[in-house]
């Protein structure tokens, strides 16, 4: 049986119309489309030419890239959580100035709304 290998792609939307597409694992490989469809049609092609080249060139498609997911922290939480916990809640109060941030319960909250 043939070992398969996905690649993950990054369909992401644009302003004017369309969608960028990308796959953080093999660098350089970018693509687009004006529908969705188009888009994932682009990609495929994308990485047959990506694949093809990798082949002339001798070169694996194993990158070295490592993935991880993280949580993202709640200001909320750690702010009633240990000092160092705090600091850095704090510290992402002062980073983010005026620019509403949107926490984990949902709430938009600003760093000088009543000012």
């Amino acid at each position: 049986m043939a070992d398969t290998h996905e690649v993950e792609f990054f369909f992401e939307p644009q302003e004017g119309g369309g969608y960028r597409v990308y796959a953080p694992d093999l660098p350089g490989l970018h693509t687009q489309g004006d529908t969705l469809e188009e888009a994932t049609d682009n990609a495929r092609q994308a990485l047959a030419l990506y694949i093809e080249g990798l082949r002339e060139e001798g070169r694996s498609l194993h990158t070295g890239v490592v993935r991880r997911k993280l949580p993202v922290p709640a200001i909320e939480h750690a702010l009633r959580g240990d000092h160092a916990a705090r600091r850095a809640a704090q510290r992402l109060r002062e980073l983010a100035g005026d620019c509403e941030i949107e926490d984990v319960s949902g709430d938009l909250r600003a760093g000088d709304r009543d000012a």
